[in-house]
């Protein structure tokens, strides 16, 4: 499946900003930077092993991907 990472971050720049921003103010030691990296690199490599004709969307994946802390971070 191809993914244009590049342009699904400049689409939604503001949003993927956003949850950077929020995360950037955690003082937690295992969600930096790094982490958000990764997961966005994991998701994308977890994407690209499924079978072409999977139904998914692309892009929410990648969002979620940037998000998934949010929430139980910023409390």
């Amino acid at each position: 499946m191809l993914i244009n990472r590049e342009e699904i971050e400049q689409k939604y720049k503001n949003l993927i900003d956003m949850s950077k921003d929020i995360m950037f103010e955690v003082e937690d030691a295992r969600h930096t930077t790094a982490h958000i990296t990764d997961v966005v690199e994991n998701t994308i490599k977890i994407i690209g092993l499924l079978p072409d004709n999977t139904e998914l969307d692309v892009e929410a994946c990648i969002l979620s991907a940037y998000w998934h802390d949010v929430r139980k971070n910023s409390e």
